[in-house]
């Protein structure tokens, strides 16, 4: 990770809540540790369900190196429904996560503690403009203790 090579606009604060400017939103999280990407599907009831990789769908990702390119189709997603975005630890821990949005153009610098899995953060709408919170919430479990605490 190296914030100096490229722009990554203006650093956002945990638990900032961000405007998405358009329906198509694009992300870059970069780690120096293998990880996988997970993304949930959380209705309003509290049931939950994993959203898979489809280019023809509402998310797809491209892995480049450590660096992984997300792009969400926010239009084809429920609007009543919020977004977990989370990554977790194939092996160990993840290691600092830098997370980048592109529009509005902003990036978050995550330190996940000797941590399995991080919830990096939480799309849902507001009077009808989808947004983003910047979560950070770091498990040390990693993926079972991330499903676990979306379970209804």
């Amino acid at each position: 990770m190296n914030p100096l090579v490229t722009d990554i606009g203006r650093p956002f604060t945990r638990g900032e809540r961000v405007d998405i400017e358009n329906s198509k939103m694009n992300l870059l999280i970069d780690s120096n540790c293998p990880m996988e990407v997970l993304l949930l599907d959380v209705a309003p009831d509290g049931s939950s369900e994993i959203i898979g990789i489809n280019p023809n769908g509402p998310y797809f990702l491209e892995k480049h190196g450590p660096a992984v390119k997300i792009e969400l189709d926010l239009e084809s997603l429920h609007k009543d429904h919020k977004l977990i975005l989370a990554v977790y630890a194939k092996h160990g821990v993840c290691g600092d996560i830098l997370l980048t949005l592109d529009k509005p153009r902003g990036h978050i610098a995550l330190n996940t503690d000797d941590s399995a899995g991080v919830v990096l953060a939480e799309i849902y709408t507001r009077n009808d403009s989808w947004r983003m919170k910047a979560y950070g919430g770091t498990y040390k479990e990693g993926l079972p203790a991330i499903l676990s605490a979306y379970e209804s």
